[in-house]
C-alpha cells in the first residue's frame, strides 16, 4: 500500500467525480481527500480512536488469486459505489463544499437506505431473489454460460483461467432440467466495467453479444479509463463501428445517437487542464434489430473477406515491422497490453458466421489467401498454423491442408504407433521448475505482464502458437486411452515445487512433415516485455525451455488437453445459421471492400394474389417512407403494407428504391448510416 501511495503523491485523484455526475465540482477536494485518508489508514473513520480501534483485516484483501501477495487494487475507494451527487439536493451544501466526513455519511446513508428497502423487500413477499457469485476470469465465465447453453452439459470445457487444470463445472442444482426456477443463460444487463482497457473491445463483444436477451431493451455497457491512439473510442473496434456493429448484431447506442445520459463534464475538464490522464469513456450497446429480423443479413464473399483480413491486420498490428524494430512503440504500460490472439479471432469469426450469411468457404479463401501473401506482419506466417489451429476447434472451417494423408508418406516417427490421426493434436510440454527460477527472482515492476508463447522450429520451419494453457502439477495417462492425460494439479501452483505443465494445440501435419530435429519451446512474447532485465535471464530469444519433440520425458503429443477429452465439442458454436427467407439486407461496401458504407433492404413478394396487386399498380402508388431509425414503410397501393427493417441506424432520405414486376420484389438502398 505504501508503494500505491508513493506512486500517487503528487497525482491528482478525481475517481469520486464520477460517482457525482453534474455535481462533481463540489466533491472534487474532499473526493481526494478521503481517497488518501483511506489509503493510509485502511477505513473511512475520522476519529482517531476509531481509526485505532479498526485491527480486523478483511481476508479478502490479504492475497492475489496466486495466493502469494497483498494485492489491493490502486483506485480502490469504498465511497465511489454511492450516488455523490445528491450532496447538492442538501441545503447545507448550497454555499460550501462538504467535508470528507460529510461526504462519508452520505453514502452511508445511502448503504443504509439501500440495506432497508433490500431487506423489506424480502419480508414483503416471495424471496425471489438470487444472488449468485463467480471468482475467475470474466471472459472465461462468459464462454463457459454459451458452452453450456449450446451442449446443455455442467462440465463446460472452458478453464476458470489459464493457470488451472479442472474446467468450470456450473452448480449442478440451478443448471438442472429439472428445477423450477433455473439460473439464466441470457440477461437483461451486462455491465463490462472498463475490462476493454485489459482485454480488449472484440474480446469483451464476442464474449457477452451472445449473453444478451433478445430484448430491444437490452443493455451491453463498456467502459474505458485509458486514453488509446488520442482517446478514440474507434480504435478499440479495429474496423469502422458502423462494420463492427453489422457483423455482430450491436449497436453503440451514444455514438450513433450523438447523446448520453451520462455526463462527462469533469472528465472533459481535467484532460483539457492536463491534470489526468485516465479519461472515462462509457459506451451503452443496444442489439441490433437484425435478430428479430426475417432473414438474416447477408454479404458478398470477396468484400466479406477483404473486411475481416483487414480486421485481422488490425488486431495485430503488434505484429507489424514497425513495432519490433522502433524504440518508440516499446510496451509502457496498460495501453500496450496485447489483448488478442489467434484464438481470439477464431472466436469473433465463429460469432460472425452465425449473424451473416455468406459462401463461408469463399469468403475464407479469399481472407486466408490474403493473409499467405500479407508481408505487414513481420510474424504472421510464424503463427499461420496457429491460426489454422484455431479456426477449426472454433468450427469456423476446417481446412484439408491441416490433416495427414493416409497412407502416410513422411518419415516423422511423432505418430508412428497412432491409430487414425485427428486433424489437430495438443502438445503437453513440462517444464522443470528450476527453469522459472530466473522470472521468479525478478520484481513486479520488472517483470511487468509476460505473454508465454509456444514454439514448434526444424531447421526450415518456424512456428508460433499463442493459445496456450498452464498448471503445476504432473499428467498420467489414461487408463482407457494412452493418447489422452490426466490432469494431477498442484494447488499451491507458485508457492510449490511441481513442474509446469504446458500445453497448446497443433494441427497433426505441421508435426508430421517436420524435419528432425523439432524442438519444442516455451518462451515470452517479445512485445509484452516491460523491462530488459528479463532479456538477461532469458537470453535474445526470451527461451524459458527448449527441448527435442521426441523427448518422451518432457513432451507428450495427444488427443487432447489432460483433464479435458471433449473441448472441442465444448468450444464449437451452435452450428450452421438459418437460410434466407423473405426479407433480405445486403452490406454495401466502399471501392477498397474496407468497410460497409450503405445496406440494400430486398422484400419478395410470394403471395400469389398480391403478385398480382403489385404488377398492376402504378408507380405512383408504391411508396416508400421511413418510420424509425431502423426502418422503412413500404405501401403497394392500398392493399399491403410492409416494414422493411435494416440492422444499423439509416437516414431514409439518401435512398433508392428498385421495383421488379417480373421478378416481384422490391429494392430499398440507403447509402448513409449513422456515425
Amino acid at each position: 500500500m505504501q508503494e500505491v501511495r508513493n506512486r500517487l503523491a503528487t497525482s491528482r485523484i478525481y475517481t469520486a467525480c464520477r460517482s457525482a455526475g453534474p455535481a462533481w465540482i463540489s466533491v472534487l477536494q474532499s473526493g481526494e481527500e478521503q481517497y488518501r485518508r483511506y489509503w493510509k489508514t485502511g477505513v473511512t473513520f475520522d476519529a482517531a480512536a476509531q481509526i485505532s480501534a479498526a485491527t480486523f483485516v478483511n481476508p479478502a484483501f490479504t492475497h492475489d488469486s496466486s495466493g502469494k501477495d497483498f494485492n489491493v487494487h490502486y483506485g480502490t475507494d469504498p465511497i465511489l459505489a454511492f450516488h455523490l451527487g445528491m450532496v447538492a439536493l442538501h441545503p447545507q451544501f448550497t454555499k460550501r463544499n462538504p467535508s470528507v466526513s460529510e461526504l462519508v455519511h452520505v453514502a452511508k446513508e445511502q448503504f443504509k437506505d439501500w440495506c432497508l428497502a433490500f431487506k423489506k423487500r424480502i419480508e414483503d413477499g416471495p424471496p425471489n431473489i438470487v444472488i449468485r457469485l463467480w471468482a475467475g476470469d470474466a471472459l472465461a465465465f462468459s464462454r463457459a454460460l454459451l458452452a453450456f447453453a449450446n451442449t446443455n452439459s455442467t462440465n463446460t470445457g472452458v478453464y476458470p483461467s489459464a493457470w488451472e487444470a479442472t474446467p468450470i463445472i456450473l452448480d449442478g442444482l440451478d443448471y438442472s432440467k429439472a428445477t423450477e426456477d433455473k439460473a439464466p443463460l441470457k440477461f437483461d444487463v451486462i455491465d463490462t466495467s472498463n475490462l476493454v482497457d485489459h482485454l480488449g473491445l472484440i474480446n469483451i463483444l464476442t464474449a457477452t453479444v451472445p449473453l444478451l436477451v433478445d430484448h430491444p431493451a437490452a443493455t451491453l455497457y463498456t467502459n474505458s479509463l485509458l486514453n488509446f491512439d488520442g482517446g478514440k473510442f474507434v480504435s478499440r473496434a479495429c474496423t469502422e463501428i458502423t462494420t463492427l456493429s453489422l457483423l455482430l448484431g450491436i449497436v453503440p447506442a451514444s455514438y450513433v445517437s450523438g447523446f448520453s445520459p451520462q455526463s462527462n463534464m469533469h472528465e472533459v475538464c481535467t484532460s483539457i487542464s492536463g491534470t489526468t490522464k485516465p479519461c472515462q469513456e462509457t459506451i451503452p450497446w443496444k442489439r441490433s434489430p437484425a435478430d428479430s429480423m426475417q432473414g438474416l443479413l447477408q454479404i458478398a464473399a470477396r468484400p466479406l473477406g477483404s473486411i475481416l483480413f483487414n480486421i485481422y491486420l488490425k488486431m495485430f498490428r503488434d505484429d507489424e515491422i514497425s513495432c519490433f524494430f522502433n524504440v518508440e512503440t516499446q510496451p509502457t504500460g496498460l495501453r500496450d497490453f496485447i489483448h488478442y490472439d489467434r484464438s481470439s479471432f477464431a472466436i469473433f469469426l465463429a460469432l460472425v458466421k452465425q449473424k451473416v450469411h455468406s459462401d463461408w468457404m469463399q469468403v475464407m479463401d479469399y481472407m486466408l489467401s490474403s493473409i499467405e501473401r500479407d508481408e505487414t506482419l513481420l510474424m504472421g506466417l510464424n503463427k499461420y498454423q496457429d491460426l489454422r489451429c484455431q479456426l477449426h476447434i472454433y468450427g469456423v472451417v476446417t481446412i484439408s491442408g491441416i490433416y495427414v494423408p493416409e497412407p502416410r508418406t513422411n518419415t516423422s516417427r511423432v505418430f508412428d504407433a497412432w491409430d487414425g490421426i485427428p486433424p489437430v493434436v495438443c502438445v503437453v510440454l513440462k517444464v522443470p521448475r528450476i527453469y522459472l527460477k530466473g522470472l521468479e527472482g525478478l520484481s513486479a515492476d520488472k517483470i511487468g505482464t509476460p505473454i508465454f508463447q509456444c514454439e514448434v522450429e526444424s531447421l526450415l520451419d518456424h512456428n508460433v502458437f499463442s493459445a496456450t494453457h498452464f498448471f503445476f502439477g504432473t499428467t498420467t495417462p489414461s487408463s482407457g486411452d494412452p493418447y489422452l492425460l490426466i490432469a494431477n494439479e498442484d494447488t499451491t501452483r507458485w508457492c510449490g515445487n511441481s513442474p509446469l505443465i504446458v500445453s497448446f494445440y497443433v494441427p497433426s501435419l505441421v508435426l508430421d512433415m517436420l524435419l528432425p530435429p523439432t524442438m519444442v519451446r516455451l518462451s515470452v512474447h517479445p512485445r509484452s516485455i516491460r523491462s530488459p532485465a528479463i532479456y538477461s535471464v532469458l537470453g535474445p530469444r526470451l527461451c524459458i525451455f527448449s527441448v527435442d519433440l521426441l523427448d518422451k520425458t518432457h513432451v507428450q503429443v495427444v488427443r487432447g488437453r489432460p483433464g479435458n477429452p471433449r473441448e472441442f465439442l465444448k468450444l464449437q458454436g451452435p452450428g450452421e445459421p438459418p437460410g434466407l427467407q423473405e426479407q433480405i439486407v445486403t452490406m454495401l461496401t466502399d471501392k477498397d471492400s474496407m468497410n460497409v458504407n450503405g445496406l440494400t433492404g430486398r422484400i419478395n413478394i410470394n403471395d400469389t394474389s398480391l403478385q398480382a396487386t403489385f404488377r398492376a399498380c402504378s408507380l405512383s402508388d408504391i411508396t416508400v417512407k421511413q418510420t424509425s431509425p431502423f426502418s422503412m414503410l413500404i405501401s403497394i397501393g392500398q392493399a399491403h403494407q410492409e416494414i422493411l427493417q435494416f440492422p444499423y441506424p439509416i437516414d431514409g432520405s439518401i435512398s433508392k428504391t428498385r421495383i421488379a414486376r417480373k421478378s416481384s420484389y422490391i429494392e430499398v438502398s440507403v447509402f448513409k448510416l449513422y456515425s
